[in-house]
């Protein structure tokens, strides 16, 4: 923890360096931005509902899967002691996904590039559901694919927020970044914490008791939090990011409208 709080920290000091502040608002602009544009925003502004909506179910998913993984090692691999090397493997795809979002959303698309990072990780949900928990090459193998997936549509959702601003501008001829990601905020909160609830209630459902001998029957309610659920949730995020219609080609259409009306004020 004390390596990861050292690396945190020293890339988000990086990140405010190398950070500049391209687009700036006159005082006008800034005073014609009130705390109601926050419920404004989220009744003209589509995109941005649909990406709120997204993000609840995806940080969601990602709280279901994080949680489960120790209770999945722990009682149904019956290796605790591989946990950390589960929980690794979690992460280490976004080593490779994540630099190379950008590229891929040149070639595929914002809708294909999302969509197939979705069912991605459902090919390792189902993986991980068919193959044994006590086969630890293949649980691994399943993990790392379902762990790709699942960070290349969360990291590519954040480069959309964006996207759902310069709409917002266009639509009412204000830029309130600040208000949309305090939505944006939100949501993805909410998400976590219902993400946190879903796997207690469904466990608890199964007959899991904690620390004590589990029988078929709670073993099965683990396997399906580890899986199905996490399979619903990703079906159902691909449902809700289907009615997201921008694309960046709108997007940089969107923007020379705007700096059309500027020049003309």
């Amino acid at each position: 923890m004390v390596v990861y709080g050292i690396a945190g920290a020293l890339i988000l000091i990086y990140c405010f360096h190398e950070s500049v502040e391209r687009i700036t608002m006159s005082g006008d602009q800034l005073n014609n931005v009130h705390v109601s544009d926050l419920f404004h925003q989220l009744v003209i502004n589509g995109p941005l509902r649909t990406l709120a909506i997204f993000f609840i179910i995806t940080f969601g998913l990602m709280s279901v899967v994080n949680s489960v993984g120790a209770y999945y090692m722990t009682y149904n691999a019956g290796n605790p002691g591989l946990m950390q090397w589960y929980n690794l493997l979690g992460t280490l795809p976004a080593f490779i996904v994540v630099p190379l979002t950008p590229w891929l959303n040149r070639k595929l698309g914002t809708q294909v590039l999302m969509q197939s990072s979705l069912a991605l990780s459902i090919v390792g949900f189902v993986m991980l559901y068919f193959i044994p928990a006590t086969n630890i090459t293949g649980t691994f193998i399943a993990r790392v694919i379902e762990a790709a997936g699942i960070i290349l549509s969360t990291g590519f959702q954040w480069a959309l927020v964006p996207q759902t601003i310069t709409y917002g501008e266009w639509k009412t001829g204000k830029r309130e970044n600040g208000i949309i990601n305090a939505v944006i905020g939100f949501f993805f909160k909410f998400g976590m914490a219902l993400g946190g609830v879903i796997p207690g209630y469904v466990l608890a459902a199964f007959g899991f008791a904690a620390n004590k001998t589990q029988t078929a029957h709670s073993l099965e309610g683990i396997r399906l939090t580890t899986t199905i659920v996490p399979i619903i949730l990703t079906v159902l995020a691909m449902v809700v990011f289907a009615f997201y219609h921008l694309t960046d080609d709108k997007v940089e259409k969107m923007n020379e409208e705007i700096t059309a009306r500027e020049s003309v004020k």
